[in-house]
């Protein structure tokens, strides 16, 4: 959805470097090499991969490739010496992975890893002592290609990237948006110090423990492996595995709240989840500090030193935790908290009335989730958008908008049995797993539970399984398909340990497991949207077209190549598409908002491909006041005015419906009100309605 661009929403993306993280996984003793189990890996693909690839000196070449991309964060982390060290060691690598033997590759790599981590570090250090010039004309761009750095030019980068991390908490400091003096040296020198500290604590683990990072080079490693063979393709320890799983659940145990690092190096709340233990406290609010938090095991009250992912991990194994915050008026509290089992917010169901001159259903569906075993019912999105569109039609609803913008997909069975409640009988797709033959996929169930007119909303992020149930409803006639070209994943992916390959005898860890591609889903005709995405009826122009984020723009995305099966399904009566888009592209082209999209996009892609930072003080503060894509944002008045938004009334009957509520859905009601792809998608459903009547 478009909402607005806060003003410190520059930063992110910026620099978060895989080399300042800390891994989250406890170290482990290594009960066999990395090249052994990489070997192992290699095993599992062949055996599960939609399309495999054989294993040889060309194939073990990109997977060194990718390994050190995925370590040297674009460049800029290794020198052009140091990227030299490592080529050399390129050959090694397929002979030791191919013999599974002892992995000196990793070794020798964690040398040049271990000395550049050294470098680094007595770098930032001297950056935290010398005297900053606020009044530099230079700049600060992120590195994003191109080649490594020679040794003067790496201190030179990380010199500048270190002076904007203190311009960025100099500014944090300050409530005024308009710092118009240069601030005192000893401030300057309070928060040089603070920002250094932080980076230094958060290396000292990498620095000082070489089984940790030996730990982070396997883990890159073995990540490189399985990417070789495509995007969406990924090694998971154990933290990343349950992490994945909890993602698509409907539901999951937590405290009902997250935090981030904020530039002053605290850690501070960004999220409250409605409904949950925080939010049911009334005592944690967003922009909250935290002091400590004690797991009743351990108290914790620095956090300097402390990764957030390792910090995160710690509190999902924990079931009653106190935190202490200070809140904004300098005032702390404690508060203890129960986790429980609450929605996942990204997986929460949205649906109103949009009331104007026709009653349209609308409902934010924002991903293909399913229950898990703590739920009441282990269930998922198709039952509960059932239970929805029953509701809405009881309300009189004469049409309904489902919007799957930014919908990254989820469970694909969700998506068939989904479309099935729009499609009475027929093919809805084709699964293939590269082996058998390939499988129709039909609605599992007779009949359909919505039959009145139907507009899907979709986006760029729109992807995998969103798209499969876009893709079907489209092939029927059943959906008119409104927005702009939706990501283009046809594939369809699982999970599986690595200890699949271990040989009987082996005395292997159960340390990880890998997300691989296992097959692929095709359109009911036997074409594919692999790469292409699914082009809507009617586009709409959207910023987020200009991000390229597309499945065309992955490496080593797999190729799009039509299937050959017969399937059989009834066409509905065609769409009047001609007549609905010329009349949407009147509208758009008369009103100005939509033409400040089209501006909007030209500022997006600049963003996108970096920006040049000021780093003499008063040009940064100029320049975060100066947002050029914050003002063309601005430039577009969204609020409409063509229909009120209502809470459907089964809502306001429900026993369990409280104050949390409430307050979720107002918020949920502004933002639609604010949505202008919302409100043209009810105009283009308002004209669908009068040429049918007619």
């Amino acid at each position: 959805m478009l909402h607005s661009i806060p003003r410190r929403t520059l930063k992110i993306g910026l620099i978060i470097f895989s080399v300042f993280a800390s891994s989250s996984a406890s170290a482990q003793a290594w009960e066999e090499s990395t090249c052994a189990k990489a070997a192992r890996v290699l095993k599992v693909v062949e055996e599960f991969h939609f399309a495999p690839k054989a294993f040889n000196e060309s194939l073990s070449a990109e997977i060194f490739t990718l390994f050190i991309d995925g370590v040297d964060a674009d460049g800029s982390f290794f020198t052009e010496e140091d990227l030299q060290s490592l080529n050399s060691l390129a050959s090694e690598l397929y002979k030791q992975i191919k013999d599974s033997a002892s992995c000196e590759f990793i070794g020798a790599v964690n040398t040049v890893y271990g000395q550049r981590l050294q470098s680094f570090a007595k770098l930032i250090e001297a950056f935290g002592q010398e005297k900053l010039d606020l009044k530099t004309l230079a700049n600060f761009k992120e590195k994003t290609t191109g080649q490594n750095f020679k040794e003067q030019q790496w201190q030179s980068y990380w010199r500048n990237y270190f002076q904007m991390r203190v311009l960025f908490a100099l500014d944090a400091r300050n409530d005024s948006l308009v710092n118009a003096e240069l601030p005192s040296p000893s401030e300057v020198q309070a928060v040089q110090t603070k920002v250094a500290e932080g980076i230094l604590c958060r290396l000292q683990d990498r620095i000082n423990r070489e089984d940790l990072r030996l730990q982070y080079l396997e883990e890159e490693l073995l990540d490189a492996v399985t990417k070789v063979f495509g995007p969406h393709n990924s090694y998971f320890n154990r933290d990343q595995e349950q992490d994945f799983k909890v993602s698509l659940a409907e539901e999951a145990r937590s405290f009902g709240f997250d935090f981030y690092r904020n530039d002053l190096d605290q850690l501070e709340i960004s999220n409250v989840n409605p409904g949950g233990s925080a939010w049911n406290s009334n005592a944690l609010n967003e922009g909250d500090v935290i002091v400590s938090i004690n797991t009743g095991e351990e108290e914790i009250s620095e956090f300097n030193c402390l990764s957030t992912s390792l910090l995160r991990s710690q509190l999902v194994n924990s079931e009653k935790v106190e935190l202490v915050v200070r809140k904004k008026s300098g005032e702390e509290s404690s508060i203890i908290l129960e986790s429980s089992v609450s929605a996942v917010e990204e997986n929460r169901i949205q649906s109103f009335i949009l009331k104007g001159a026709r009653k349209i259903g609308y409902i934010y569906l924002p991903s293909f989730y399913v229950g898990n075993e703590e739920s009441e019912m282990v269930s998922g999105c198709a039952t509960d958008i059932a239970r929805t569109l029953i509701r809405l039609k009881r309300e009189g609803i004469e049409g309904l908008i489902l919007d799957l913008r930014d919908n990254g997909g989820g469970m694909m069975g969700e998506a068939i049995r989904m479309a099935g409640l729009f499609v009475n009988y027929g093919a809805l797709s084709i699964y293939w797993d590269g082996k058998e033959p390939p499988l129709t996929l039909k609605d599992p169930d007779k009949g359909v539970v919505y039959n009145d007119p139907l507009i899907v909303m979709v986006n760029s992020f729109s992807a995998s399984a969103s798209e499969l149930f876009t893709a079907a409803l489209q092939d029927h006639n059943r959906a008119l398909i409104v927005g702009s070209p939706t990501y283009g994943k046809a594939t369809v992916q699982q999970i599986i340990p690595i200890s699949f390959a271990a040989a009987a005898d082996a005395q292997v860890t159960q340390d990880g497991a890998l997300k691989l591609t296992v097959a692929a889903f095709y359109r009911a005709t036997g074409n594919s949207h692999q790469k292409e995405g699914v082009i809507p009826h009617i586009h709409l122009p959207d910023f987020t077209e200009a991000l390229a984020y597309r499945e065309i723009n992955e490496r080593y995305a797999l190729e799009n190549r039509p299937i050959t099966k017969k399937t059989y399904y009834t066409l509905l009566p065609e769409f009047p598409t001609e007549t609905l888009g010329q009349k949407s592209r009147s509208r758009l082209a008369a009103d100005s908002n939509w033409l400040g999209i089209t501006s909007l996009q030209v500022k997006v892609r600049e963003w996108n491909e970096g920006q040049s930072i000021p780093l003499g003080y008063l040009d940064f503060m100029a320049y975060l006041n100066q947002n050029d894509l914050q003002d063309a944002f601005d430039a577009i008045s969204f609020e409409t005015s063509i229909y009120a938004i209502e809470r459907p009334a089964y809502l306001k009957e429900l026993a369990i419906y409280g104050l949390e509520e409430e307050l979720e859905q107002s918020f949920q009601i502004e933002s639609i009100n604010e949505d202008i792809y919302i409100q043209e998608s009810y105009l283009i459903m308002n004209d669908f309605l009068t040429l049918k009547t007619k």
